[in-house]
């Protein structure tokens, strides 16, 4: 597909606006991962986890550990996010 470059902007949203009705899944997955979120929810949520993860039984466990383990859950996140547009 031919891209004109004159009319690229910095912005990535601007791309899938002008190219939904082309691709209209890939333009909703886009606008999923390029959103930017109204409120710190997700880092609430990644505070929350790592709470989850270092409780009593787990307080000697390396913080490189614990950054692995939050890595993990996050690509397991994102994995379920690309199952489920692949559904739509």
């Amino acid at each position: 597909m031919p891209i004109d470059l004159s009319s690229t902007t910095k912005n990535p949203l601007d791309f899938w606006k002008r190219h939904s009705k082309k691709f209209p899944l890939l333009c909703k997955l886009a606008k999923r991962i390029y959103s930017i979120p109204a409120t710190l929810c997700n880092v609430e949520r990644e505070f929350s986890s790592a709470g989850l993860i270092i409780n009593q039984r787990r307080t000697n466990i390396n913080p490189e550990q614990i950054e692995n383990i939050l890595f993990i859950r996050s690509v397991q996140k994102l994995q379920f996010l690309f199952i489920s547009v692949s559904f739509l």
